[in-house]
């Protein structure tokens, strides 16, 4: 069974950049080190870890952050052991993280991901609730993880109102509801896997899509040149939707196809 706990004391921190290396196949040189680790959870900051019985299997690591008069919750890292994967633990990660963020007194909570990356796109803009209005191109230069590696690390930044009535919703067990389908397609794909960039006029009425690759990795592995198309072409899609003041309010899939749902609404 699976428990979670809040970290504060040296000993509990210190298996984390190991932690951290075997979750995103990264070098050990790239971890945060544990000294840091320490100084933001007495902070203001929190580490959760999640626990099967002794074992750590995942984590979620948070600090403050001020942008303009807004104090919150920066996410910097929630992770768990791909063998843990599938089992509903980063969810529980976020939920407990949410819990502690409410009762410090902070009402969001902050964080990057992949756009490119269906699963994190569904767990982030789904199955949390979170919506989006930013782009970062580059965001953290080169990578060489092993998820990273061979693309711009372009990151949308998803924004999680914790008492938005959605995601209350959702924290109480019930299921998210599923956003409106689209009417209006800014990339869709191809069937040779290219994406297909449609730059349109923007419509207070309309609700807009931006496709994601079904099976990126397949085709970093073997075309290359195709999951860098798509990263552009996603780049062109939110950037103009961004300045037109739409909001990403969603995302959806179905056995063949997944996307981000967006549409002029105001986030919470």
């Amino acid at each position: 069974m699976i428990s979670y706990r809040v970290l504060t004391q040296p000993q509990e921190l210190k298996p984390l950049p190991a932690l951290e290396a075997a979750i995103w196949g990264q070098d050990m040189s790239e971890t945060v080190p544990t000294h840091m680790t320490i100084q933001v959870v007495h902070n203001g900051g929190v580490v959760i870890g999640a626990y099967d019985e002794t074992q750590i299997v995942g984590f979620a690591f948070a600090m403050p952050y001020r942008r303009g008069e807004t104090l919150a919750l920066w996410s910097l890292m929630a992770g768990v052991l791909p063998q843990y994967q599938g089992r509903g633990i980063g969810f529980g990660l976020k939920l407990q993280q949410r819990t502690w963020a409410l009762e410090h007194g902070y009402e969001s909570i902050h964080w990057t991901f992949d756009p490119l990356q269906r699963g994190n796109a569904n767990f982030n803009m789904y199955r949390l609730g979170a919506v989006a209005t930013r782009y970062h191109i580059n965001y953290y230069g080169e990578m060489h993880d092993a998820i990273n590696a061979g693309l711009p690390s372009d990151r949308l930044e998803a924004d999680w109102f914790l008492n938005d009535e959605t995601v209350q919703r959702i924290a109480n067990g019930q299921t998210p509801p599923q956003p409106p389908y689209p009417d209006v397609w800014l990339v869709k794909s191809h069937k040779n896997s290219r994406p297909e960039l449609c730059l349109t006029e923007f419509s207070a009425e309309k609700i807009y899509a931006i496709e994601v690759p079904y099976h990126l990795n397949a085709l970093k592995q073997n075309a290359p040149d195709k999951a860098l198309a798509w990263r552009l072409a996603q780049r062109d899609a939110f950037i103009a939707a961004f300045e037109q003041e739409l909001v990403v309010c969603g995302f959806q899939q179905d056995t063949a196809r997944s996307w981000f749902v967006l549409q002029k609404t105001n986030p919470t």
